[in-house]
């Protein structure tokens, strides 16, 4: 049996703002269909939307890049805006330079504080997931950042016999 709804009686919609269906409180009704609720989660009134009348709206899909790693390569070294310098362990590079190591070839500089800080706006949302995500998320990165740039290089310091046959060869000029 199909229970009658009247105002102030709590229901299942989608909210408008949200994006989700949550639980609304029944502002209106025309005759007996609902026309307007109020979210309970972020206070905003809208016409009555069950889950299923919600037209889904898919944003343009990304095309994948089908070009060859290769490609991609050669097309990220001629967008970096830096020098392509020699790797030298005591230098100092800039974000964007391209340095040439002479084991491991070229590779970009790039900010990993930077790409850990865009994260960082999700902290600011209003709902908690998201919240407890972007801290995931920065504290992750940032942490990642700071063992990349600190610990290992004093690991493959420390373990340059084990992990290179001769050992590392300093050059200090």
């Amino acid at each position: 049996m199909i229970e009658k709804q009247s105002a102030g009686d709590n229901i299942a919609a989608h909210c408008t703002k949200c994006k989700l269906v949550l639980d609304h409180v029944i502002v209106a009704m025309d005759g007996d269909s609902i026309a307007k609720v109020k979210c309970k989660t972020c206070g905003s009134g809208h016409k009555y939307r069950t889950g299923q009348e919600v037209k889904r709206t898919r944003g343009a899909a990304k095309k994948q890049d089908s070009r060859a790693p290769e490609v991609l390569w050669e097309a990220c070294l001629a967008e970096a805006k830096g020098k392509e310098r020699v790797y030298d362990m005591g230098g100092k590079y800039r974000i964007g330079d391209i340095v040439d190591h002479r084991i491991f070839g070229k590779g970009i500089v790039r900010n990993a504080v930077l790409f850990a800080a865009s994260f960082a706006v999700m902290m600011f949302a209003p709902l908690t997931p998201y919240v407890t995500v972007g801290a995931f998320i920065v504290s992750m990165m940032m942490l990642s950042a700071l063992m990349t740039m600190i610990y290992l290089p004093a690991l493959i310091v420390l373990l340059q016999g084990w992990l290179f046959k001769e050992g590392l060869q300093w050059s200090r000029s």
